[in-house]
Parts: structure tokens; sequence; C-alpha cells
């Protein structure tokens, strides 16, 4: 059997259509339907349509869900990645921000799917934030936010019963259902959404790890500037003294150097480890030292040798490599070109003349300065 207004398909028992509440014939054989009375009657309040969950809340819902779970992946990652680093600070100030939005995601994927007021409100909150998002998080927002304030939609989300609405509210119930507008918001949104997370998902994948990695670079530019200035500061000693300052720590070279031949002595690397110093006599006659050394362990803090000065000449691959400085010229540095490689054009050492100075290190050998 089937309604003769809406063609809804119902029991044989049924007396009222239980989508738009019109008489049924078995109504007409006995009692008498609220809706045959009045056009503008209410359906029964215990018609289980009356607060049926929209499809567009319940994607809305399954989006909230899968944000969720990508923001707590990249809260994970962040927290495995700050467990690696000597300064986790700001990795651990993404992945607690990501954990906050995940926990948020989730939370607002359930009161959607229960219909909860404050299901609701997260829903617009996270709105409003998605309107930061111009173009197409603005444009998606908005059609969100007008979904969300329909009053259908409102009277949804009321958490209360089919026995508490009024006619004209009841009204309003069954236009947002039977409405088509509603269904072409929801593929608007639902596919701007889909475009969105592929695209934040994509834009997330090749940005953090060139972040990360740009992030160590810097650090290695850093250190090697330091060390730069480190070794100007040795140099200008050993024209002074005729020798390298003889120093076992970083601490001692400072209290050496400072402030005569530097303002201030670089003491860690760019990861926050200490930088080492150390100083050797060239041959048995000499009296002070004539060879030193200057390192940084890398992001990893694990010096790979125990002297610097067994450490071969050549670049390094990752962020933990050892960078080394001997006597005023990297001997180990990142990958890519020597820091003070010549250019192509320029002629050998040989070619200039024995009384013309290597340029090529950060400052003269120590051979110029030997007593």
């Amino acid at each position: 059997m089937f309604c003769p207004h809406c063609g809804t398909a119902l029991n044989a028992a049924d007396r009222f259509c239980r989508s738009c509440g019109a008489a049924t014939e078995a109504s007409s054989r006995g009692v008498e339907s609220p809706a045959a009375l009045s056009p503008d009657a209410a359906p029964l309040p215990e018609s289980p349509l009356v607060l049926k969950r929209p499809g567009l809340v319940t994607l809305l819902a399954v989006l909230q869900f899968i944000g969720g779970g990508v923001a707590l992946l990249i809260a994970l990652a962040m927290t495995v990645a700050a467990a690696r680093e000597s300064q986790p600070l700001a990795l651990a100030i993404v992945g607690g921000v990501c954990a906050l939005l995940a926990l948020l995601h989730l939370a607002c994927g359930y009161g959607l799917l229960k219909l909860r007021r404050w299901g609701r409100a997260l829903q617009i909150g996270l709105a409003f934030l998605g309107l930061l998002g111009f173009p197409l998080g603005t444009v998606i927002s908005i059609l969100i936010l007008v979904y969300l304030f329909r009053p259908g939609i409102v009277l949804l989300f009321s958490e209360r019963g089919p026995e508490e609405f009024t006619p004209e509210e009841v009204r309003a119930l069954r236009a947002q259902a039977s409405g088509e507008s509603a269904a072409a918001v929801a593929v608007i949104a639902i596919a701007g959404l889909f475009v969105f997370i592929a695209l934040a998902g994509i834009v997330a994948a090749i940005a953090i790890p060139n972040f990360l990695s740009a992030v160590e670079r810097g650090k290695q530019r850093r250190t090697m500037a330091d060390m730069r200035a480190a070794a100007a500061a040795v140099e200008a000693y050993a024209v002074d003294n005729g020798a390298y300052p003889d120093a076992r720590t970083i601490d001692e070279l400072a209290s050496l150097l400072e402030p005569a031949y530097i303002r201030t002595m670089p003491r860690t690397d760019g990861w926050g480890h200490p930088l080492k110093y150390e100083s050797w006599l060239e041959g048995e006659d000499d009296e002070a030292p004539t060879l030193y050394a200057l390192g940084s362990a890398g992001k990893d803090g694990a010096w790979e040798r125990a002297d610097l000065i067994d450490t071969p000449e050549g670049r390094t691959r990752g962020p933990d490599a050892d960078i080394v400085l001997v006597n005023g010229a990297f001997v180990q540095w990142p990958q890519g070109p020597h820091p003070a490689e010549r250019p192509t054009d320029a002629p050998p050492p040989a070619e200039r003349g024995p009384a013309e100075p290597d340029y090529t290190s950060v400052s003269p050998s120590s051979s110029l300065y030997r007593s």
C-alpha cells in the first residue's frame, strides 16, 4: 500500500503516512487523520522521519573524522621528530596544535552524528576558521555556515523531543527534509571539501619534508659561519703569538680570544651541541701548538672519531655527520661544493708563484705564522 499524497510505501495497518502525515485508507475506515482536517496540520510527533539526520550532516561528520585522523597522524609524526631533535620546542608546539585540532575534529564528528547542539557549535567554529583559507576554504566555509543556520537544521540540533515542536517548527522540519536546495549545497560543499583536503594533503606531503630539510640546512650554514668566525679569531691570535691557542675545550679557547680577537666566541653549533677545539704540536721541537681543529658533532651530537685530526676530507650526507675545520679550512663539510673551492678558471696555487699565499681557506695556514 502507498500513500495517495506522497507515494511513500506503507504497512496495511498504518492509518497515517509516516512521511507527510496524510490519512490513509485505513484511517478513512475508522480514525480521522489530523492531516485530513487541516492542510497545515503538523505530522505526528512520533514520526521517525521528523528528526532524521540529513545526508549532508552525515557526510560532514565523516569528513570531520577523516580530518581528525589526519591531524592525529601529523601530531604523532611531529612528536617522533621532536624526540629526535636536540631543540624540539618548535616541533612539539606544532604537534600539540595538531593534537588539539584532532580532538576538535573527532568531537565535532561525533556531535554531528548524534545531532548534539555542541556538535553543530563545533562545526560552526571550524567553519569560521576555514574562512581564512581563501579562496577555496572561504567558499566552502560560507556554504557550510549557510546550511547550518537554516531553520530546519537549527531545530534538528535543538535536542528537543518530537512532541516539543510547534506546528510551525514541524513544517520547517518537513521543508528541510524534502527541500532540494540542501542537496545542492551538499554536493557543492562535499566536492569542495574533498578537493580542499586533497590539495592540503599534497601541499603538506611536499612542504613538511622540505621545511624540515631547510631547517637542517640552515643549522648547518649557521654552524659553519660560527666556525669560520672562530677560526678567524684563532688565526689572528696566531699572528700575535706565533702559535695557535693551547686550549683543551671551547670554553678555554674563548677565555684566550675574548674580547681581544672576537667579541663573543661561538660555543655551540646550530643544534645546541658544544663545539670542539683541539690543538697539537706538529713537530717534536715545537713548543706551542702549530695545528688546530674546530668541529661540530652534527644533529645527533655524537662524534664520529675521537680526534678531529683523524677526520678524512670529503662531503657528508645527512645532518648527523660531523663538520670539521682544520687550520682554517674545512676538511669535512655538508653535501655540496667545498666552502672555499676556487672558481674553475682560477690558476692552481703552483702557477701563482711561491710567494703568493693560498687564499682558498678561511685564512692563511699556520706555516705563515710560525716563529
